[in-house]
């Protein structure tokens, strides 16, 4: 399989049993043995990261490399191990049936006469995309690869890659009041822009050791495992979140949610865009003042 269809693929496929998908799912100690067998074969075909020095001529000048990787040197290519790549189809495959899908969709009420030559407005119709049953089918196998990749990648997943990790860095909060801290994600990002200052100022192609080409390859592929982690979880709040409004909007004791806040934005959009998260906190926070409001009355 892996030498007709590709060492990514056959890592992809692996890592999907792995996790549970297909024939992974079954029970007992067969599926149990099953599971760890898939693992191993993708470890052991996993190969590792490659920082290449491009190929050119005398005819093309040698350019910065196009490649949207932070941190690759000018006039090299970074290729990513098979494991990376299984795991980023993995992971495509996984959310692609409800990625650009609308996650709610509320439609007004439409005016209805009444006698005596009045109307009434109907209530709202709110339609989530994802029912109970649909939703923990999307949210289980993402767990499953949650946990993997914190057994698998712990380098990758515990701090972000390149970067020193403080005792005062926190990874969930985005911003920070403090100024006398200056925070992990802060400083990647001056790494990163540092970094593509670096490729950008010369098209030559730095000299490089093998093993230097070897440790910037290790920390490049560290970040994007990192990155997908990061993106992996912020999806599965979103769905727990989504499980628990559900839940809200069913008990008599709490306020109405406004799902209207959520209205057309897609699962992408809401894990991704500042929109998103701004829609989601104002949901949020009309929930708790609603809730706060009809305590004290």
């Amino acid at each position: 399989f892996f030498k007709s269809y590709g060492y990514r693929e056959g890592c992809a496929m692996c890592l999907a049993l792995a996790v549970g998908c297909g024939p992974g799912a079954t029970t007992g100690s067969a599926g149990e043995e099953l599971r760890n067998r898939a693992l191993q074969a993708a470890l052991a075909r996993a190969h590792v990261p490659k920082l290449n020095l491009k190929e050119t001529s005398f005819a093309v000048p040698s350019t910065p490399s196009s490649t949207s990787d932070v941190g690759v040197p000018a006039g090299y290519d970074f290729r990513p191990s098979s494991l990376s790549g299984g795991v980023t189809s993995l992971l495509s495959r996984l959310l692609r049936p409800v990625w650009h899908k609308p996650a709610v969709v509320v439609t007004e009420g439409k005016s209805l006469a009444v006698r005596g030559g009045s109307s009434m407005i109907a209530p709202a119709k709110v339609e989530l995309l994802l029912d109970d049953v649909t939703l923990e089918e999307i949210r289980k196998p993402l767990h499953a690869v949650q946990a993997l990749m914190r057994e698998v990648f712990t380098p990758a997943v515990s701090v972000i890659p390149g970067v020193q990790r403080q005792e005062s860095d926190i990874m969930d909060v985005d911003e920070d009041n403090r100024q006398e801290h200056v925070h992990l994600i802060t400083r990647t990002m001056q790494y990163q822009g540092s970094m593509r200052n670096q490729n950008g100022a010369n098209g030559a192609a730095p000299q490089l050791s093998a093993t230097e080409r070897d440790n910037i390859a290790r920390v490049i592929e560290e970040r994007h495992l990192h990155s997908i982690y990061r993106l992996l979880t912020r999806t599965l709040q979103l769905l727990n979140l989504l499980s628990l409004l559900k839940r809200a909007q069913l008990m008599p004791d709490l306020p109405e949610v406004e799902w209207g806040l959520l209205h057309g934005l897609t699962f992408s959009q809401l894990v991704e865009t500042s929109d998103g998260h701004g829609r989601i906190e104002s949901l949020l926070n009309s929930l708790v003042s609603s809730g706060a409001a009809a305590t004290n009355v």
